[in-house]
């Protein structure tokens, strides 16, 4: 292992940045006296000298100025922070300067040298840690990251104008999740005009953007879904939705719900299970999961039974509609007559299917490709924000914030184990997860814990909670939390908080 495989990765409240050079003094406070009218003096040892950090860094990348602004952010913030030095581990540090430099002709990159003190001891650093910040900068940190993988991984340059319009329709589908999302829940009217504006530019956009400024595209995505927690009041709903493993969903969680489902990913596996239908006349389709075909993909077909009349297994039939997400119509020519309904057959229908990578063209590969960065880009943008959201609310209890922390973080991780996914955006990813971790439930609201009563004879509300609180200010509370509807007959289990 070479010494420079045991360097950290350097960050200031969670802000990446790369070191080029660094310094450290220290040493003693000493006090020279010097009595007048005498030859001689003395120094006196007033103990340690803090330690002084200089570190020489930059960043760099098209979208560099996001982390050069969250880390301007990072240096003026008040109260110390963690300093992550790869010389020198952990330090817990107060920021007193920085100067930072940009250069038109180098381009790309910012270069700064930033300046610390010693907070205090560093075997407290994990008391110290600034929490709300570290989060801050991993959530700006984690969207500059999605914009430069989106760079990387959507190539839209000399393709045919069908493999565009593909892509320009997934947008579409996103614009249309967002008004599925808007129209559930009650809405701030102030806030509200902004969102609808933003959406009508980039639905009237889209195609241009998608050729001329990806990059804005990105932003401008990432624009609509920041907003969408603040257009919602926080009214809380049942547990049926995306991002769930508790009761009473904040309204500023589950709006991110329709976003999330719509770029569910792919399942990419070589078979599936499917059912016919009839669909005006054709043969429809279905599968239980999203599908990845295009028009013109392959399958074939078999049964443990008896397939659908028209079907004929050892054949292959092409993809000639694609219905939905979930559905489609073949046939056994390209850009055939659809295969016509007669019976849904007995038994497991299961279709099979080349791989994602083994379409004809590479036209097709790379329109694939191109919609599989577009679907990752919008739902990692709403993973960063909904983890936005979920550190400013105020749960019910604790159990309830680390249920929706933890629905959150499994879909982290199901970004984090794509099998191409980019490095830094990797590093990202894990790093917000472990931010939410840290402030989801938020500490400093200090909800309470959930307790299960067993009222065995039949009581009133009131008595049940004031023997239990001792006042009766909580009454409300465990009438929402339990959906009870005659307040003077309560038994059975019912959930209380436990401030204890």
């Amino acid at each position: 292992m070479a010494w420079d495989d045991l360097l950290l990765p350097a960050s200031f409240r969670g802000i990446p940045f790369f070191v080029e050079s660094h310094e450290k003094n220290g040493g003693r406070n000493a006090v020279s006296h010097e009595p007048p009218d005498r030859e001689s003096s003395f120094a006196e040892d007033m103990g340690k000298k803090a330690d002084g950090y200089s570190v020489r860094g930059h960043v760099l990348g098209d979208t560099y100025f996001f982390i050069r602004d969250a880390l301007v952010t990072a240096m003026e913030t008040k109260e110390s922070g963690v300093l992550i030095h790869p010389y020198l581990g952990f330090i817990d540090v107060q920021p007193q300067g920085y100067t930072f430099s940009e250069d038109t002709k180098e381009g790309r990159i910012c270069r700064f040298e930033l300046n610390f003190v010693e907070a205090g001891d560093p075997s407290i650093v994990g008391d110290a840690f600034d929490i709300i910040t570290g989060f801050v900068g991993s959530v700006v940190a984690g969207i500059a990251q999605v914009e430069n993988a989106f760079a990387v991984a959507a190539v839209f340059s000399g393709l045919p104008g069908f493999a565009i319009t593909s892509s320009v329709s997934l947008f579409q589908g996103f614009i249309t999740s967002v008004g599925n999302s808007l129209s559930k829940f009650a809405l701030n009217i102030e806030e509200l005009p902004t969102l609808l504006a933003d959406l009508a530019d980039l639905d009237l956009n889209k195609r241009s953007l998608l050729l001329n400024d990806p990059n804005k595209l990105v932003q401008d995505t990432d624009n609509i879904i920041r907003q969408l927690k603040d257009v919602v009041f926080d009214e809380k709903l049942a547990d049926t939705e995306t991002v769930d493993t508790s009761k009473d969903k904040p309204a500023k969680i589950a709006i991110y719900d329709d976003i999330l489902d719509y770029t569910e990913e792919v399942d990419d596996t070589s078979s599936k299970t499917f059912t016919v239908s009839d669909s005006s006349g054709d043969l429809l389709i279905s599968m239980a999961t999203k599908h990845p075909f295009t028009v013109d993909s392959k399958i074939e077909v078999s049964s443990d039974g008896a397939l659908p009349g028209g079907l004929v297994a050892g054949i292959s039939y092409f993809v000639i509609e694609i219905t939905s997400t979930t559905s489609i119509k073949i046939s056994t020519t390209s850009a055939g007559a659809s295969i016509s309904f007669t019976d849904t057959g007995t038994g497991i229908q299961t279709l099979t299917y080349d791989s994602l990578l083994d379409l004809k063209t590479a036209t097709r590969i790379r329109e694939l490709k191109n919609g599989q960065a577009i679907s990752r880009m919008i739902r990692q943008l709403a993973l960063f924000r909904v983890s936005e959201a979920a550190a400013d609310i105020t749960f019910n209890s604790i159990d309830a914030g680390v249920g929706q922390r933890d629905a959150i973080n499994d879909l982290f991780d199901e970004q984090m184990s794509v099998s191409d996914i980019d490095d830094n955006l990797f590093q990202a990813l894990n790093d917000q997860k472990a931010s939410n971790v840290n402030l989801i439930p938020n500490p400093s609201q200090s909800p309470g814990t959930i307790k299960v009563l067993d009222i065995i004879s039949t009581q009133p509300s009131l008595v049940i909670v004031y023997n239990f609180y001792g006042n009766v200010k909580n009454e409300v509370d465990v009438l929402d939390r339990n959906r009870i509807m005659n307040p003077a007959f309560v038994d059975g289990e019912i959930e209380v908080l436990s401030f204890g």
